[in-house]
């Protein structure tokens, strides 16, 4: 419910500016506010999260600027109200903190088994189950809400009218989503067992230092760089989508829909690869993801490709890597400080993101007019691929590393 409400009102926002007129500079001018406002604001409430071990008010908060922005956006068509509403949904981490209490509620599903079946319970499955559904609601109701975006706009001369009747529903439809939520969080005997705990009640603890350790600087290296090349590559996707082949709202659509059935075999795939082969694989997995992608987007230059543009979006980085990445920070690196984990990796991602969208501003600013045309995207892809490319041999140099010690180890002993 809340992945299908929310997908209206947060995915089409791209596809609304592109058709307002906006300018490349201005997308990435938006990462930057966005990467600002959530670097300077959620690691604080992060803290005080894992201090307090109460996660309902930062959720509920999250869902009430979401649902604010979403509304401004459906009744205020200018370029300011998207600085607005990104500082809004920058606030609080809607993401990280419903990762955090579905994995502490897995935590305390694991203890109530006996010590045989908990030994092999496996946490990163449980979480893609809980994401599946996720990932079931964007890709379902994205291609409908492309289309009737799409057939509305126009109608009685208003060209906007589809954004906003299908940005009204979004939001009514996170409000209704956000009360459920808090319902079934808040319980009917008052809050849940385990937030009694400040920072869940896990057995294991992680080191002080943990933010040190390779395997989170493995991790954080690696998404500052993709981070970078995603910044870069996406801002202008919007624009090459609708100016360069001539792809409309239910187009996009269709994309978000294989880009989100694609998470769901993708999701058990990685969880169960994390089990057999470790979490490692899939980080590089997704990198190989990103790069092939990357190459298609290169190659299709006119609108007779757009076949190979929605082909590639079935090799999907997040649906390979972010249930893989949440298990490692919450169950191996940060145990007992899972917030401060996942909002510190995803403040490093936060900087690659505002790394990559300043050179993308720069990038634009230097090829001036040609930056909104086919030549100025295809140049935009060929800088993220080199730093995808960066990415992996980023990662190649870790894994050599962590090799050499791991074998360095009985050795010493």
């Amino acid at each position: 419910m809340d992945y299908g409400f929310s997908v209206i009102g947060l995915a089409f926002n791209g596809m609304l500016q592109a058709t307002m007129g906006l300018p490349v500079e201005f997308f990435f001018m938006l990462s930057i506010v966005s990467v600002v406002t959530a670097f300077v604001a959620q690691n604080t409430l992060s803290r005080r999260s894992d201090t307090r071990g109460n996660r309902i008010p930062y959720i509920m908060t999250a869902r009430a600027m979401q649902i604010g922005s979403t509304l401004l956006i459906a009744f205020i068509h200018e370029p300011w109200i998207f600085i607005l509403t990104v500082i809004m949904n920058g606030f609080v981490s809607a993401e990280s903190t419903a990762n955090v209490i579905v994995y502490e509620l897995i935590d305390e599903k694991q203890k109530e088994l006996g010590p045989d079946i908990a030994a092999k319970f496996n946490k990163s499955r449980e979480f893609a189950k809980y994401r599946l559904f996720g990932s079931i609601g964007w890709a379902w109701t994205a291609p409908f809400g492309g289309m009737a975006i799409k057939a509305l706009n126009g109608t009685n001369g208003n060209l906007y009218l589809g954004y906003t009747v299908m940005y009204c529903i979004s939001a009514a439809g996170m409000a209704v989503t956000a009360a459920f939520l808090y319902y079934i969080l808040r319980g009917r005997n008052g809050r849940p067992a385990f937030w009694e705990s400040p920072g869940g009640t896990s057995a294991c603890t992680s080191s002080p230092r943990f933010y040190l350790s390779t395997a989170f600087l493995m991790l954080v290296s690696t998404s500052f760089l993709y981070a970078i090349s995603h910044a870069i590559q996406a801002s202008p996707f919007p624009r090459y989508l609708k100016e360069g082949l001539g792809a409309g709202e239910d187009y996009y659509g269709l994309l978000m829909f294989l880009w989100a059935t694609a998470e769901v075999p993708l999701f058990f795939l990685s969880s169960h690869l994390v089990k057999k082969r470790g979490w490692r694989l899939l980080i590089l997995l997704s990198l190989v993801f990103n790069e092939a992608k990357l190459i298609a987007f290169s190659f299709s230059t006119t609108p007779v490709m757009l076949w190979l543009v929605a082909a590639v979006h079935v090799l999907n980085p997040f649906g390979i890597s972010f249930p893989a990445r949440t298990y490692a920070i919450t169950n191996e690196i940060a145990t007992d400080r899972k917030a401060l984990g996942l909002t510190l990796h995803d403040s490093f991602s936060s900087l690659g993101t505002f790394i990559g969208s300043i050179t993308g501003m720069v990038i634009a600013a230097w090829l001036g007019t040609v930056a909104n045309t086919m030549a100025g995207y295809q140049f935009f892809f060929t800088i993220s691929m080199l730093i995808t490319a960066s990415a992996i041999c980023v990662f190649l140099g870790f894994e050599a590393v962590g090799r050499s010690k791991r074998k360095s180890k009985p050795a010493l002993a």
